[in-house]
């Protein structure tokens, strides 16, 4: 697809209206919408990991702008009149936050090249978010020290030029590129940071992108995924984060800065409370094999977490008890338990599937291994038990039998 550097979106990247004349639409499609094709466009499409622009043409509302068979199009939830001229408006405060995640975007993967030989190989934003991928893994120290490079860069407030440079002057550049291009090479240039082929929007300068934070980091193909923020998203995420830590201050009568080190010790204890916490839960069901003496072992536990529900099924499974059925009501619901049926060499499919039939079941499994929520009472589920069991024993709370 050939692509024209001279449309209005990219000869004036800040242009925030203009009067748009429509040469052809189509629609609507099956969602009521509309392709839109203007004479001459602000409004950026789709492309190179940017979203496409949205706003407004006259009394229709574009959703979205992208390519449609090499042709640049308007999405619109109505129908406008081919021939006509409206005023276009888009929604610029929208459209300067994909411009600061890109411009930062540029930042970060020009100084991971420059730091690491860190290529960019994947690049997205979204409504919330950006995430670069790297063909190399980062470290959390080059991870920080990218950060801190790009926030100085963006303090500085250098330049972000737009160059067009000779076809044969091409192979003595060194820039960016995720693929083999053709024809006219349009290269984002910040001085001594980056030089890269793009054909996305950006600001004038780096200083407009505000601040720079990389938020999240995991590993992804052999290399890195990084997932930053650039400008009002990152301050607004610094502004959640602030309430977050109000509140605990509150919740704790402490400082911010001071909630760390003064949870540290409870935490610790927490930790410690969970090891004596499952080791008395199989030191519980060991008492409870031995008292159901090879019998179907039922158990009605109202502190096992999900996970623990299901690995001391399986533990206990493996230590003789023919079937293991363990019932944990779940707090915010009366009457209602979440369960895991276990067998080590049975196939409870059939028991699970008249549990279904006998009650409101969520749940599902195979052959030894059944989990889910039920809505019933405790004697109703134990009623049925002893209906599809022979000589069970069951423990609860409230004893045994």
């Amino acid at each position: 697809m050939s692509i024209n550097f001279q449309a209005l979106y990219y000869r004036e990247p800040y242009r925030s209206s203009f009067s748009a004349k429509v040469v052809s639409q189509t629609g609507p499609d099956q969602d009521g919408l509309y392709q839109v094709v203007l004479e001459d466009s602000a409004f950026y499409p789709e492309g190179g990991g940017q979203p496409g622009d949205r706003g407004q043409i006259g009394p229709a509302q574009v959703v979205d702008t992208r390519f449609v068979k090499g042709q640049q199009v308007q999405v619109t939830d109505s129908a406008l009149e081919v021939g006509e001229t409206y005023t276009a408006v888009l929604d610029f405060d929208r459209r300067f936050e994909l411009m600061q995640q890109h411009t930062g975007e540029h930042l970060i993967s020009g100084l991971a090249k420059q730091h690491y030989g860190a290529v960019n190989v994947g690049f997205h934003m979204n409504e919330t978010e950006m995430t670069l991928d790297f063909n190399l893994p980062l470290q959390a120290e080059d991870i920080a020290l990218l950060e801190r490079e790009a926030n100085e860069i963006v303090f500085q407030n250098l330049p972000v030029e737009i160059v067009f440079p000779p076809l044969d002057q091409l192979e003595d550049l060194d820039y960016r590129s995720k693929k083999e291009l053709e024809g006219p090479v349009r290269l984002i240039k910040v001085e001594g940071v980056d030089l890269c082929a793009c054909c996305g929007t950006h600001l004038a300068r780096t200083g407009e992108i505000g601040l720079i934070k990389i938020v999240d980091s995991i590993n992804y193909k052999g290399g890195v995924r990084l997932t930053a923020l650039c400008g009002r998203r990152a301050l607004r995420d610094y502004a959640q984060l602030e309430d977050q830590a109000k509140g605990l201050s509150q919740l704790y009568s402490l400082k911010s800065r001071e909630l760390l080190p003064a949870l540290e010790q409870p935490l610790a204890q927490m930790a410690q409370d969970a090891k004596l916490l499952k080791w008395r839960n199989r030191q519980l069901l060991t008492l409870l094999a031995d008292r159901a003496a090879g019998r179907p072992l039922v158990l009605f536990d109202p502190v096992l977490d999900k996970q623990s529900q299901k690995s001391l099924a399986k533990w206990i499974g493996e230590r003789g008890a023919p079937c293991i059925l363990i019932f944990c009501p779940l707090s915010d619901q009366d009457d209602s338990y979440r369960y895991v049926f276990h067998a080590e060499d049975q196939d409870l499919g059939p028991l699970h599937e008249a549990f279904k039939s006998a009650f409101a079941v969520q749940g599902g499994g195979r052959l030894g291994l059944f989990q889910g929520q039920v809505q019933a009472g405790m004697a109703d589920i134990q009623s049925f038990l002893r209906s599809q069991l022979d000589d069970i024993f069951i423990y609860q709370t409230q004893g045994t039998d």
